[in-house]
């Protein structure tokens, strides 16, 4: 990337990632100086100080280790930091923060009166070098007015249309596992050819009385049942169980008409024929 060309937003967007990346190192840092002390508080003669895990191999491993991260972030610190940075010293491009927390405002630096030392910020890189006027457009209701004390009172009004980088990739991850389950579970759906939900007949229910001290109180009429197959390991099951239940005369619930529309569903959704799936269907029954 030629950095003289580059966008602010590709500029500062490396930079986050730069600094994401020196974040971790520094965090394994501090976890293994912690165990690098744990070593160093161990009573000589005593016996922990006996263990493998507190030998002075164990430390000066550790030390390494310490180091080796160190080398890592000045690498990153001299090829991806300092080169954008030494950018955005030269051109001076707008920056945002994204104060974070539910109902934090969008700051133009780190350092309004309306925040705190230990508050924490959310660098919005998508929006650097944009104009503060676009920014309040879209930060709306979550622009700071101490920053921004010039904007409209009716843009301040307006829903945030901002987010912050983290909660972004958060949303993004969140919508493509959703998306995935719902691909998997289309996967293995069934229905018929048009769409419409794929009916069995389950068998008929003549007419039931419900009667209490001799008076009739109600009727249930006379009527089929049918069940909705909904995957298509379902619809396969059912082909196998009509085949292997009439092989003494027709079954009362595998009846010949809905034989044939999960025949003809089967086959729209594995791309075969009718035949070729009902002869399936015929062997399976014949395993049995």
């Amino acid at each position: 990337m030629d950095l003289t060309t580059a966008t602010p937003v590709e500029i500062d967007t490396a930079l986050a990632n730069a600094y994401g990346k020196i974040a971790d190192l520094t965090s394994q840092q501090h976890r293994i100086s912690a165990q690098v002390e744990r070593i160093d508080e161990v009573e000589p003669g005593s016996y922990n100080s006996l263990l493998p895990q507190f030998s002075k191999e164990s430390r000066a491993k550790l030390v390494d280790e310490i180091e080796a991260l160190q080398k890592r972030i000045w690498e990153i610190l001299d090829t991806e930091v300092y080169p954008r940075e030494a950018q955005y010293n030269d051109r001076r491009w707008t920056r945002y923060y994204l104060v974070d927390n539910t109902n934090g405002h969008v700051h133009k630096d780190q350092n309004c009166s309306t925040c705190f030392p230990d508050t924490r910020y959310a660098w919005l890189v998508e929006q650097s070098g944009m104009s503060a006027e676009d920014l309040v457009k879209m930060a709306g209701e979550d622009a700071c007015t101490v920053c921004f004390d010039w904007a409209p009172v009716d843009q301040l009004r307006q829903k945030s249309r901002l987010e912050a980088p983290e909660r972004k990739k958060a949303r993004l991850e969140r919508e493509a596992k959703k998306a995935a389950a719902a691909a998997k579970k289309a996967a293995k759906a069934i229905a018929n050819p048009d769409g419409t939900p794929l009916k069995v007949f389950t068998g008929h229910y003549p007419e039931r009385q419900v009667v209490r001290d001799g008076v009739v109180i109600k009727v249930h009429p006379a009527h089929d049942a049918y069940d909705t197959l909904e995957t298509l390991h379902a619809a396969r099951g059912w082909l196998t169980d009509y085949y292997f239940w009439n092989k003494g005369g027709a079954h009362p619930s595998y009846r010949k008409e809905s034989l044939d529309d999960v025949a003809k569903a089967v086959a729209h959704k594995e791309g075969k024929s009718t035949e070729t799936v009902l002869d399936e269907a015929k062997k399976r029954a014949n395993r049995r």
